[in-house]
């Protein structure tokens, strides 16, 4: 019987009682109004407490990731100026003609000028050595701007050859974005991706999703885009969730490379759709090779990478144990490896062999070539 059933149940019986106090004593009438005043007690506690059990059903079936989003001070708050490393400030952003005004917010273009793009622009500029003689390393954080005691022990105590990967959910990420490169951090903006893990944690509510329509994905890919401006690329995690909807993919992503953004892929096994999509136009796709918390087992994942290929790229989570645990792994391993920002390990691969782009001699394709773009 539905609730609205046993409501009407109980009015029958109220009018019922009500016709026969007038044929009854006054001692029986209080004895009926009393039970007809218990029967509307326990009716109203049964609804209470049936309201409460599906609430509860409804909050157990929903997926749900909690993530601390605290409130950001300007920026001089955010790190104070007397703690600010010195000498490593990027270019301020955002430069002149390389974002375009639509009704979705600024979004990154080309610069019609001189056709740079932001990629080139807001990269940490740096240049590779002669001569590698140890291993290339790359790490980045991610979930940056998240929580502003987390991310600003991060602008703290990380070097500038530790890349950012800015939460577009954050609290004002445009300042978080200026603090990062002001310390001289390179910035890459997240674009949640729906994933494996989404069951598990909640992407957000700008989620690209494979069961969306383009133009709803589109107009979500446009909201992250236009949360800050001064960002090399996108980060995005994706796996064989859009196998069935890697056309859309191609698309949206071909928008990406079309503004002049880079793209750096935090699954190591993603699949070729992303980088295929990034060789029809000649743009950067970076591919990271191991995601998770600084542990022994990230070191021993770290260490065969490192053996297979002679360089490697970490994304790291921003927790404080994994800053804690960073700085202090940095600060030993800082002669054995070469860090290199996320932007720089695009031509990683050129130089683990010590060869330059100018020195590559045309010859037949074999099968370990791969196609490597002129540059941006």
């Amino acid at each position: 019987m539905s609730l609205d059933g046993v409501r009407d149940k109980f009015f029958d019986v109220a009018g019922l009682a009500q016709g026969f106090v007038k044929r009854v004593e006054p001692k029986s009438f209080l004895i009926g109004l009393g039970a007809v005043s218990v029967f509307y007690i326990l009716f109203f506690i049964y609804a209470a407490l049936m309201k409460q059990s599906s609430l509860d059903a409804l909050e157990k079936g929903l997926a749900v990731q909690t993530v601390s989003v605290e409130h950001v001070f300007p920026i001089d708050n955010i790190i104070p100026q007397g703690q600010r490393l010195s000498g490593v400030s990027l270019v301020a952003a955002p430069e002149a003609g390389l974002y375009e005004q639509t009704t979705d917010g600024p979004l990154p273009v080309l610069r019609e000028s001189d056709r740079a793009t932001s990629f080139s622009v807001y990269r940490r500029p740096f240049v590779y050595p002669s001569a590698v003689n140890v291993p290339v390393l790359s790490i980045a954080l991610s979930g940056y701007g998240l929580s502003q005691s987390i991310s600003q022990e991060a602008l703290r105590v990380l070097p500038p050859e530790v890349s950012f990967i800015l939460s577009p959910y954050a609290d004002n990420a445009q300042a978080w974005l200026d603090a990062a490169r002001e310390s001289g951090h390179e910035v890459w903006l997240e674009m949640p991706f729906e994933n494996k893990m989404t069951s598990l944690s909640d992407p957000g509510p700008a989620a690209i999703m494979m069961h969306s329509t383009l133009d709803t994905n589109r107009a979500h890919m446009h909201w992250v885009l236009s949360q800050a401006a001064g960002y090399a690329g996108i980060a995005g995690f994706t796996d064989h969730s859009f196998s069935r909807a890697e056309l859309m993919l191609e698309n949206l992503v071909s928008e990406l490379y079309k503004r002049g953004l880079g793209y750096l892929e935090m699954n190591g096994s993603a699949g070729a759709v992303l980088e295929d999509a990034a060789f029809q136009v000649t743009a950067p796709y970076i591919r990271s090779d191991i995601k998770g918390d600084v542990d022994e087992y990230i070191f021993s994942r770290l260490q065969q990478t490192i053996h297979e290929k002679n360089m490697g790229m970490v994304i790291v989570p921003a927790y404080p144990a994994n800053i804690r645990k960073l700085d202090e792994w940095l600060h030993q391993e800082r002669e054995n490896y070469l860090f290199v920002p996320a932007s720089a390990y695009y031509d990683a691969p050129l130089h683990v062999r010590n060869v330059s782009k100018g020195d590559l001699v045309p010859h037949a394709l074999h099968g370990e070539d791969r196609y490597e773009p002129e540059g941006h």
